[in-house]
């Protein structure tokens, strides 16, 4: 199995994720960031498939990228 979608989706995170306001984003902002992601991916050549069996699904890391995110911005640790 190819690693090219794990290392495109973290590299896209990093450079593309930035605290929400909440720490529970909506939705519509992870489905516009995943369809943002994917359509980078596709200028690479890399399938949103290829990032999903390397990563999971993409709006999941997503949203779990988003929540990280804001929760170090908080300094929130969950417990």
């Amino acid at each position: 199995m190819s690693e090219r979608g794990a290392d495109f989706m973290n590299e896209w995170l990093s450079d593309k994720i930035v605290p929400p306001n909440d720490l529970r984003p909506d939705a519509s902002l992870v489905k516009a960031l995943a369809a943002q992601c994917e359509a980078a991916a596709a200028r690479v050549g890399i399938t949103g498939e290829e990032i999903e069996e390397d990563m999971g699904y993409i709006e999941d890391c997503i949203l779990q990228a988003l929540i990280e995110a804001a929760t170090r911005a908080t300094g929130s640790r969950g417990d």
